[in-house]
């Protein structure tokens, strides 16, 4: 299994919210932007004079970020930089910016309607491979959810769950929250609230499978909600 220090936990949880705030308000994506240059400079420069970045990003709603604030520091002469307990993670949160903005500029640019249909947003983020923030943004969803629809959305959010496991080779995490996800999802086939989840429902059953084999990097292939017109 693989192992992530605590820092890199507590980098993800911060990152995370970033790009849920951005995909839940249509203004707040700027904020995501403005992250992704910073890690360009800061990358190469160690540290950056805010009045050389100021054209570029929107400063002014980045400096009262509270999760900017919490990876960056700003000094009394206008420099920034990662924080000190960050500063050996740069790559790492640079590779995750540089991917977050990467999904929300491509699904921004091919639909407009993207900052405004819930379900979407968690489709796209789960066949995307962003099995944690899915996980998180689907949570939100879930809690104001009544019914059968809330016990769909748990069957998606223990899918996310099993597939974040996997990410750091944590194969029985993994396997009993596939068979968690099954199980709450196998009422709703063939397809409910337009995706397909016989399909889906079989990608799960097949990851249980090769689990339990002995052949897991090979064969695994992680399924996708795909939605039926």
């Amino acid at each position: 299994m693989k192992k992530r220090t605590k820092t890199e936990v507590k980098i993800r949880n911060i990152l995370s919210d970033i790009l849920l705030t951005s995909i839940k308000a249509s203004m707040s994506y700027s904020i995501l932007h403005s992250l992704k240059v910073l890690c360009e400079r800061i990358l190469c420069t160690g540290k950056v004079d805010v009045r050389d970045i100021q054209e570029c990003i929107d400063w002014k709603s980045v400096s009262r970020d509270s999760c900017f604030l919490s990876l960056f520091c700003v000094s009394p002469e206008g420099m920034v930089e990662l924080r000190e307990e960050f500063k050996g993670y740069g790559s790492y949160i640079c590779s995750r910016v540089k991917s977050y903005w990467g999904f929300l500029s491509k699904e921004l640019s091919a639909d407009k309607g993207f900052l405004v249909d819930e379900l979407k947003k968690g489709i796209l983020l789960f066949n995307s491979g962003f099995y944690f923030e899915c996980h998180e943004f689907l949570e939100d969803l879930w809690k104001r959810s009544e019914g059968r629809e809330k016990e769909f959305l748990k069957g998606l959010i223990h899918a996310c769950v099993a597939f974040y496991h996997l990410e750091y080779e944590n194969y029985e995490g993994a396997l009993g929250y596939l068979n968690r996800s099954y199980n709450n999802l196998k009422g709703f086939i063939p397809v409910f609230w337009g995706i397909d989840v016989k399909d889906f429902t079989r990608g799960l059953l097949n990851c249980v499978e090769v689990l339990r084999g002995s052949y897991v990097k090979e064969r695994l292939v992680i399924p996708k909600l795909k939605v039926i017109s």
